[in-house]
């Protein structure tokens, strides 16, 4: 194993058990028992385990199609992801180069760790690659790229990763769906896409446009010529959008409920509503000043109802 990826591995390892342990900890503080984490059918098939996964999230297409926000789909499907028994967060000091996502495979509370350096498309995607390592039982440092990577593997891991892609996209993009969209309808099979159909294509399911193009290659609407011609620049693009620093200014609200996620704010809102815990305590493990715990709360309410 090469030094760069056992390094990542020890980094990465020490942070995702010091989160995991403190989260432990903070649900036996509450007196909540962590939610139980849904087995799925050993298959091969990456079809069949991304039906079985998109079930259990229970996110209906309609909703998925009424997102107009990348951020708000990124959200969501974070959301419905911490509600079956997982936790994520994310990794705000780790560069791309070094990981995109982690999956820890624990019992209880199974651990995801996205890159928030990266594109929210690329951070949903990230989610159900590392959803897909857990589901079949696997801990794993993942670059989510479908055929490359920038650390190599052995090519049994490889193939994981490559399946793992695989079912992350039929998650994203049912075939059922796709193939029924208007898009895809209206091109006949191995037709050239526009970038503009692509895009639009990718917007519908809040996907990244080399994500949509390699699943129309997945299901043989396109060429595998047509999908190298156009990969390259849909990567490059994409990379761009990963590089623009955001200028934007993160509110204390809201970096909280980026570090905690959604599932452990609302519990312990509700806990100390129920007055189980101080007003003391909830600002100390939310790591907000009192005037932000109203704003806090009034956003996990809006994000539940997206």
């Amino acid at each position: 194993m090469p030094d760069f990826y056992s390094g990542a591995t020890d980094r990465l390892g020490c942070l995702t058990e010091g989160f995991l342990l403190r989260r432990l900890h903070l649900y036996d503080e509450l007196n909540a028992p962590p939610p139980t984490f849904p087995s799925f059918p050993k298959t091969t098939d990456p079809e069949a385990l991304g039906d079985a996964i998109r079930s259990a999230l229970a996110v209906p297409l309609s909703r998925q199609m009424a997102w107009n926000d990348p951020y708000q789909a990124y959200n969501a499907w974070r959301d419905a992801i911490e509600q079956v028994g997982a936790l994520v967060f994310q990794l705000s000091s780790i560069s791309l180069a070094e990981a995109r996502g982690i999956a820890v495979n624990a019992n209880p509370l199974p651990i995801i760790a996205v890159n928030a350096k990266d594109h929210p498309n690329g951070r949903i995607f990230t989610l159900m690659h590392e959803l897909a390592h857990i589901a079949i039982g696997e801990s794993a440092i993942s670059d989510w790229a479908p055929e490359t990577e920038a650390i190599p593997r052995p090519r049994d891991e490889q193939a994981i990763e490559v399946f793992c892609n695989k079912v992350a996209a039929a998650i994203l993009m049912p075939s059922r769906d796709l193939l029924a969209h208007e898009l895809v309808r209206a091109t006949a099979r191995g037709s050239a896409w526009s970038d503009e159909a692509i895009s639009q294509l990718a917007r519908s399911f809040s996907v990244s446009p080399e994500a949509a193009l390699r699943r129309l290659l997945t299901l043989k609407r396109i060429t595998p010529t047509f999908y190298q011609q156009r990969r390259s620049a849909f990567e490059e693009a994409y990379k761009r959008l990963a590089r623009k620093p955001s200028k934007a200014v993160v509110p204390p609200h809201k970096r909280a409920l980026g570090n905690l996620g959604p599932s452990l704010s609302r519990l312990l809102l509700e806990t100390y509503h129920e007055r189980r815990i101080t007003l003391a305590d909830l600002t100390g493990y939310l790591g907000i000043t009192v005037p932000w715990v109203a704003k806090l709360e009034s956003e996990t309410q809006r994000r539940a109802r997206t």
